[in-house]
């Protein structure tokens, strides 16, 4: 015993059915065909499907046209039992009211049939996209535009629209549909896009979810860059052409179409004129609102003495952005080493009396472009070594005097102590003592 259900607009038919008696064998699975109408066109040979042991079928356009079907048709209904035998049960002949009866599938606002947008910062154009099926040449497309889903009182059912046909499944044909408003729109308000499709003496609308208007782009904030995060920040931030950049942002806000996605771009210069040469870009994952790393590599093209820019950019639903930047300076030049001595103020002891305490001092370390912001120094039993002191960071100074020792020195005992300078853009340089003699 088969039913069927009222045939709409011929996209698709579903047949249920019942009744099949189970004698000393379950039911294994049942299957389905489309059989022509004999009467009125000859059919190919018919394909059975199986729905396993589900009770429907869903009948489209395509699986009819396949067959060569005109426009009547049966369903003939197949069960198994696990026995191998088999019963079935036919419909009464079915007639699809046209095989071209169209359907919107979806409309979205914005130009991308796959994208629904939320917001346009545009006060002057609108533009939704809508998926048709089933439609042929006899259809007839027409835009509105209104502050009410289905209503047209801004731009009326008028508008440009374009259509590009595609082959979807089941040989269904697919038309993108483009309605674009060339209007005048007010700041925060929310407009709804309708479709209106008229083939015959019928007729099919809908509507898109809205979008709102937003042309304020959002506030800019700060932007801070360090290569380590024991270096104060500076303008300009130097860096070597193989850096690894601390990227973080902060104030950047949007009160309308927010939450902003981010971007770090690298340009060339940070003048306007300039600013258009990107030399890369990293998109900042989603969930991350305020810090990135980004390395800098050849691809970037950078050179000593470059002054590239680096800059946030903040993008809102609306598309609208804004960016703000620190310039940076390439130096890939390390330091040059200078003099230490052991002793104070320049002063080379070849030996001392205390055996209780170690002093340096040194002087003649230079950088080109980026100063020197960090001596580190050291002590040990060897030249180089750090076993006696360890290596211990004294900004700017020039000498320094250690008295917390990490072993004890003995008579005639050889202590050597050694200076890293580092620039800010993260290159050092390293120079030793000759050595001094404990407690000659």
């Amino acid at each position: 015993r088969l039913q069927t259900a009222k045939v709409v607009a011929s996209q698709a038919l579903r047949v249920t059915w019942d009744g099949f008696e189970i004698c000393s064998c379950l039911m294994k699975e049942y299957e389905f065909a489309v059989l022509c109408d004999p009467s009125i066109s000859s059919s190919k040979i018919s394909v059975f499907h199986s729905t396993g042991l589900d009770t429907s079928a869903v009948i489209t356009n395509g699986l009819v046209r396949s067959q060569l079907c005109n426009s009547s048709f049966q369903v003939q209904v197949r069960g198994w039992d696990e026995c191998g035998l088999s019963s079935t049960a036919t419909t009464t002949s079915i007639e699809f009211i046209s095989y071209d009866a169209p359907r919107i599938v979806s409309i979205v606002d914005g130009n991308q049939a796959t994208e629904d947008l939320d917001f346009s910062g545009n006060l002057s154009v609108l533009s939704a996209t809508a998926i048709v099926e089933g439609c042929s040449d006899s259809c007839t497309f027409r835009c509105g535009l209104g502050v009410f889903p289905f209503s047209f009182g801004i731009a009326g059912l008028s508008g440009d629209w374009t259509v590009g046909i595609e082959w979807a499944a089941f040989d269904e044909p697919r038309a993108v549909v483009q309605c674009v408003f060339p209007v005048t729109l007010e700041e925060g308000g929310t407009y709804f896009s309708s479709l209106v499709i008229e083939y015959g003496d019928q007729e099919l609308i809908s509507s898109s979810n809205g979008v709102v208007i937003d042309s304020t782009p959002p506030l800019a904030g700060q932007v801070t860059v360090s290569i380590r995060d024991d270096f104060q920040s500076t303008v300009p931030v130097f860096v070597t052409s193989d850096s690894t950049l601390n990227v973080s942002w902060t104030r950047f806000h949007e009160p309308e179409s927010g939450p902003c996605s981010f971007t770090v771009l690298i340009v060339a210069s940070c003048e306007m004129d300039t600013w258009s040469q990107r030399l890369g870009s990293q998109a900042v994952l989603p969930g991350i609102t305020d810090r990135v790393l980004v390395p800098l590599t050849p691809e970037h093209k950078l050179s000593h003495g470059a002054t590239p820019c680096i800059c946030v950019e903040a993008v809102n639903k609306a598309s609208l952005s804004v960016h703000s930047c620190v310039r940076l300076e390439v130096d890939d030049a390390a330091p040059t080493s200078g003099t230490v001595t052991d002793g104070l103020q320049g002063f080379d002891a070849e030996c001392q009396l205390s055996d209780s305490a170690v002093m340096a001092s040194w002087h003649g370390f230079d950088s080109q472009l980026s100063p020197i912001i960090l001596f580190e120094w050291a002590a040990g039993t060897c030249s180089f070594c750090t076993d006696i002191v360890e290596r211990t960071k004294v900004s700017a100074s020039t000498s320094s005097v250690q008295l917390e020792l990490k072993q004890a020195l003995s008579v005639n005992q050889v202590v050597w102590t050694s200076v890293r300078a580092t620039n800010a853009a993260g290159l050092s340089a390293e120079a030793a003592s000759n050595g001094v003699r404990i407690a000659c």
